[in-house]
């Protein structure tokens, strides 16, 4: 079919996807026939060959004389049948079956030679019966076919010769009968008891829709059969078996429905997912062992608790346990056997070990715990899991190579018959009826469509719902394109469920599936199981779970343990078929992979106990930063936290009072390296520097030397001296320092800019002159715009250099006892950069918080001194040309700051600049020099 539709495709490019199909149909139609009949003659044709190869090979002709035209009758019948489209599985099953009731039924069938079969007779039917053990499986059992294997049994052990060898081959004989009673109960379910008796469905849909067939949808589980088979094989050969396969591929219903009715009178089963429970693989486990160890006696849980000493029925203890003692899961299940021969520990979704999981520490030790337990005689262990994660184990995994090699099954997708038999047999079993080559259309649509296999099971559903509508059991292409057909059946649901929703639930989507959806590397996207109350952050996030809940496209369920009900996407498909949703992953798939490295770097960080060297720094914070505010996140305070803006993070560790002074130091320079964005330190992104401005109220300062007593009116001051950065952009501003408007009304010449030492932005601007530091000022009045200077009263308010006494005014907040800005002095704390602090030169502004004036001003003690407005000799005068001596203020880190308090006077040259001394500027009336 597939070639056929290549081929077409091929030779006529301009085709319609409608007549494409009608093509393929009618060509399908004329050779579907001798299609069937060639299909099943070839394996009935190998069936009669092999019987006479057996036979051919006996040591007797009194063992099995087979009647070859009867045989070949009951073949042709069971060849008539199947046309018919009867119900039935495996053909070698039905060969064997239809030779067993061929034995039974025919005089000619079996001669005993007195009373005892002879051993090579035996011989030859115990290799018959060990050939056939397997292949039986999942193919009806007949009662009398049984009572026919038991008669066998009882002929060898009462009737043959005692010899050591008929002792050997009758041992043979009860593991094979072990080997085909464990498909009993099994073949019973699909109530196929004999060619003449009809079962009547009595469940509702037959098909699963987007969830996986669970064990007891095994009668409607077709098409995985051989898979089934050579998994139940592979599993009893190996301890430890991985099947991986693609999304969509039917690993879980292969598991559920397939492998496990199979095995389950043999094995005791533990069932789970690694991330069903709080994203933890032990607490998962632990969880999916509690309600198994509720159920037996107490006895049995009061020598468990001894054996691992702890409470087995408490996840969290029982968690611990095995995550401390992995050895302690082998004495658990050894303690729990309850008759059965093994353990299985069945790990499905192994993926979600990656993609839910996030600490590495845990995907270790769970992946060392498997490791272990499969050295066990007693322990089995299947995981599936998804082909593009297996690399993830692989590079996790501790279990031998050669163990991974011989346990890893590829499941590949379904073959033709295989896909038309999941389509066509459960239609059989619930007596539904497809319209004429309805079923065709959708083998065709699935089998050009790779992962489609939930997409056709949900087609399947769908066109059930609404047969069931009308009360009918024909299934109709009116329903089929009214769905959109296998490919959009998924989507048009989708898209019709979300129409209908509000615009604040539609607003909702990307917030809801921004929790339910997990990209990996290579931009993978899976699902994620979440607690159903956080995606219903919001009404409109409320209203949109519940209409896809109602749809089906969203499936919940319970935690473990808590109840709490959590929810999850339905299947994956859903990513691919909602191009609505589709396009939404397709333009967030690199931010929801950074939220996944997010996820992933908290936990290390939380398991190395906060340690600062695992939090993300420089661009890669800013970035996650930048898609957490793009994608509107509400944040956990851990979350927080890990991405708190690394300046906010080294601002917060100056609160240390511990904190030494090369440390201030050294966060002063991470700081600009990483860019220091701390308010009033940089520039605007206008390009004029940025002024954070403390409020000073008024009040009478005296100053020493019986300067006498001034009155100071309410004005504002720069919370830090100006930095290298904001002076630099004076120097390169095209109307800036080589500009003489700023110079006419102070010196009568420029001067030529020096240079200082420690350029780094956020260091305060020394090396600056009285008139330079005056200069920059008159700029600032001029260019900054009107909205970034505080309110304030009167006219005529400029930016210009504070007066002696308005700088201690603001260094003291009009408190006339304080000697420094924070208060008394006290010789064991660090308050600021003085020449005690050893580090000769200065840090950036604003390092010790802890000297922070009453006013929230900076640094007004140490670190560098600063110029002042007036003159030093003479403090009332104000002269802006004159080269006298000028004020300067607050010491600096080459002084003792205990002898250069607040109300210490010092001054310097009003041309010289000096590498100690820098400057702040504050916002007041142009005059306010009143005593």
């Amino acid at each position: 079919m597939i070639l056929i539709h290549l081929l077409t495709r091929q030779m006529l490019p301009g085709i319609s996807t409608d007549c494409l199909h009608d093509i393929i149909l009618k060509t399908w139609e004329n050779n579907y026939q001798k299609y069937r009949e060639n299909l099943y003659l070839d394996a009935f044709q190998q069936a009669v060959e092999e019987e006479e190869r057996l036979l051919a090979s006996s040591t007797s002709n009194s063992l099995i004389l087979i009647d070859r035209t009867v045989f070949l009758e009951l073949l042709q019948q069971n060849l008539n049948r199947l046309t018919d489209r009867q119900p039935y599985n495996t053909l070698e099953g039905d060969a064997f079956r239809y030779l067993l009731s061929n034995m039974m039924q025919t005089n000619s069938v079996l001669t005993i030679n007195g009373n005892n079969l002879e051993l090579g007779n035996y011989e030859s039917i115990a290799n018959h019966l060990v050939k056939y053990a397997r292949n039986i499986f999942l193919a009806p059992i007949l009662s009398d076919e049984y009572r026919f294997i038991i008669r066998c049994q009882k002929l060898v052990e009462n009737e043959l010769p005692r010899s050591d060898d008929a002792q050997k081959i009758a041992g043979q004989i009860p593991s094979i009968l072990e080997a085909l009673k464990g498909f009993v109960k099994q073949q019973e379910a699909h109530q196929i008891l004999s060619t003449n008796q009809k079962f009547k469905w009595q469940g509702d849909s037959p098909f699963p829709g987007l969830r996986a067939f669970e064990s007891e949808d095994a009668l409607i589980f077709f098409g995985r059969e051989q898979e089934t088979k050579h998994l139940i094989k592979l599993l009893q050969e190996n301890r430890f078996v991985a099947i991986v396969g693609a999304s969509g591929s039917g690993k879980s219903s292969l598991v559920r429905a397939g492998i496990v009715p199979g095995i389950k009178d043999r094995y005791e089963i533990v069932y789970f997912t690694p991330g069903e429970f709080r994203n933890d693989p032990f607490l998962s486990l632990a969880a999916a062992f509690t309600n198994f160890l509720k159920a037996q006696p107490a006895m049995v849980r009061r020598n468990l608790e001894q054996i691992l000493d702890a409470n087995p029925t408490v996840p969290r203890e029982l968690a611990e346990t095995l995550e401390n003692n992995p050895s302690k899961l082998e004495d658990l299940c050894a303690t729990l056997l309850n008759g059965k021969d093994e353990f299985l520990l069945l790990v499905d979704q192994f993926e979600e070990l990656f993609t839910l999981v996030k600490n590495s520490n845990l995907q270790n030790q769970f992946v060392n715990l498997l490791a272990k337990v499969q050295e066990a005689s007693h322990f089995r262990v299947l995981i599936t899991m998804r082909s593009e994660f297996y690399h993830n184990f692989l590079e996790l995994s501790e279990l031998p190579s050669e163990l991974l090699n011989r346990g890893q099954y590829s499941l590949k997708p379904p073959s033709m018959q295989s896909l038309y038999d999941m389509i066509l047999k459960p239609t059989q079993i619930a007596e539904l009826k497809f319209e004429t080559n309805l079923d065709l259309t959708i083998f065709v649509s699935a089998s050009v469509n790779p992962g489609a296999l939930p997409l056709m099971a949900y087609t399947l559903e769908e066109l059930y719902k609404k047969a069931k509508e009308r009360n009918d059991c024909r299934l109709t292409f009116d329903d089929y394109n009214a769905i959109g057909g296998v490919e959009g059946a998924i989507g048009s649901r989708a898209e019709k469920t979300f129409r209908k929703l509000s615009e604040a639930a539609q607003y909702a989507l990307p917030k809801v599936f921004q929790e339910l959806v997990v990209v990996k590397k290579l931009g993978v996207a899976t699902r994620k199981r979440v607690l159903l109350e956080k995606v219903k952050s919001s009404s409109g996030a409320e209203e949109l779970v519940d209409a896809l809940i109602e749809a089906r496209l969203l499936l919940t369920d319970s935690e473990p343990v808590s109840n709490k009900p959590i929810v999850e996407v339905a299947h994956e498909a859903l990513f691919s078929s909602w191009k609505k949703l589709k396009e939404w992953i397709e333009e967030t798939v690199g931010y929801l992979f950074v939220l996944q490295q997010i996820e992933e770097a908290i936990e290390l960080w939380k398991t190395y106990r906060e340690d600062e060297k695992y939090l993300w720094k420089g661009d890669r914070l800013k970035d996650a930063q930048t898609i957490v505010r793009r994608l509107s996140l509400e944040l956990r305070p851990d979350q927080e936290e890990f991405l708190q803006p690394e300046v906010d993070r080294l601002e917060a560790k100056l609160l240390d009072d511990t904190l030494t002074h090369i440390k201030r130091e050294s966060i002063g320079e991470e700081l600009h390296h990483i860019g220091d964005t701390r308010p009033g330190v940089g520039v605007r992104n206008y390009g004029l520097p940025d002024i954070k401005w403390c409020k000073v109220p008024s009040g009478f300062v005296q100053l020493e030397k019986e300067e006498g007593e001034f009155k100071v009116d309410y004005f504002y001051i720069a919370k830090y001296v100006v930095t290298y950065k904001q002076f630099q952009t004076f120097v390169d501003h095209p109307n800036g320092y080589e500009c003489s408007q700023w110079w006419k009304n102070l010196a009568p010449q420029k001067f030529q800019l020096s240079m200082q030492p420690f350029r780094y932005d956020n260091y305060p601007r020394t090396n600056v002159n009285w008139f330079e530091a005056m200069a920059f000022c008159g700029w600032l009045t001029e260019n900054l715009p009107c909205d970034v200077f505080p309110k304030a009263e009167g006219t005529d308010w400029v930016v210009r250099l504070p007066t002696e006494w308005e700088w201690q005014q603001a260094a003291s907040g009009g408190d006339t006892q304080r000697d420094y800005p924070w208060g008394n002095w006290c010789e064991k704390e660090i308050r600021c950069n003085d020449t005690q602090s050893g580090l000769e030169r200065p840090t950036a502004v604003g390092m010790y918080p802890q000297g922070i004036s009453p006013v929230d001003a900076l640094d007004m003690i140490g670190n560098v001194s600063e110029w002042c407005l007036n003159s030093y000799e003479v403090p009332r005068q104000i002269d802006l040309t004159s080269y006298e001596r000028r004020s300067i203020r607050g010491g600096a880190w080459r002084f003792r700051a205990q002898s250069q308090n607040l109300k210490y006077r010092d001054f310097a040259n009003s041309a010289n600049p000096a590498k100690h001394i820098g400057f702040r500027v504050v916002y007041a009336p142009r005059v306010n020099v009143s005593c």
